[in-house]
C-alpha cells in the first residue's frame, strides 16, 4: 500500500495508512440487459427483452413482483439538467394521467420509479400489441381494412387525447408510438412514450 494519509490516532491504536483501510463498496446500478434483476423504487424487475428506443432512452420488457406481471422499463441517462427535469416530469405525468384518462386506459400507468444522479428508471404498465409502423411493414392491407382500422384508432384514441390535452401535450404522436393489438371485432390501440410531453398550462408553440 502507499502511505496516502493517516487515520486519526486514538489511545492504544496503531496508525493505519488510509490507502490500506477497507473502504465500503459503492454498488452502482446494474446495467440493464436480458436476464438482469434490478430494483426500481419499490419493485424488483427481471429484464426479459428489449422493446425499442424511446425519445430519450431504451425501453425493456420485464417481469416484476407485486400486482403487475409484465412491465415496460425505461432507462434514461441524462446528460444535463434539462434532460433530468424532462425525465422527472415524465414520472410525475404518468402518475397524473392514470387519474384523468377515461377507461379503458390506453396509456401506460406508472408502477415505480428511481432517480439516481443522472440515471432515471421508470417501470410502467406494459400495453399489449406492436407498434403501428411495425404492422405497416408486415404487408399490404385492403382499403376496407385500412378504413376500419383508421376508424377504430380515432374512436379509441380521440377521447384519450382530449383528456390528456387538459394536462399535457404529447408532441410525438406517430406510428412508432401507437401500439395496436388485433381483436376479434376491431383492433385495440394504445399511446406510449411521453418523453417529449410538455405541461399544457405553460407551453406555447413558438
Amino acid at each position: 500500500c502507499g502511505w496516502a494519509g493517516w487515520a486519526p490516532l486514538q489511545p492504544g491504536w496503531v496508525a493505519v495508512p488510509l490507502a490500506c483501510q477497507v473502504q465500503p463498496q459503492v454498488q452502482s446500478p446494474a446495467e440493464l440487459a436480458v436476464g438482469v434483476t434490478v430494483r426500481i423504487g419499490s419493485v424488483q424487475c427481471v429484464i426479459s427483452e428489449p422493446l425499442g428506443m424511446g425519445s430519450f432512452g431504451v425501453v425493456w420488457a420485464a417481469r416484476c413482483d407485486g400486482g403487475f406481471k409484465e412491465v415496460a422499463v425505461k432507462e434514461m441517462i441524462c446528460s444535463n439538467e434539462t434532460e433530468l427535469h424532462r425525465a422527472e416530469y415524465e414520472i410525475r405525468l404518468l402518475k397524473t394521467l392514470s387519474e384523468v384518462v377515461p377507461a379503458p386506459l390506453r396509456i401506460p400507468s406508472l408502477v415505480s420509479s428511481e432517480v439516481a444522479g443522472q440515471r432515471v428508471r421508470l417501470a410502467m404498465s406494459r400495453l399489449p400489441g406492436i407498434t403501428l409502423d411495425h404492422l405497416f411493414a408486415q404487408g399490404e392491407f385492403s382499403t376496407e381494412e385500412a378504413v376500419a382500422a383508421a376508424r377504430a384508432l380515432v374512436q379509441q384514441l380521440a377521447p384519450t387525447m382530449a383528456a390528456i390535452s387538459k394536462v399535457t401535450y404529447h408532441r410525438d404522436v406517430n406510428a412508432h408510438n401507437i401500439l395496436v393489438q388485433e381483436g376479434p371485432a376491431a383492433p385495440s390501440f394504445g399511446l406510449v412514450d411521453f418523453g417529449l410531453a410538455v405541461d399544457a398550462s405553460g407551453w406555447c408553440d413558438p
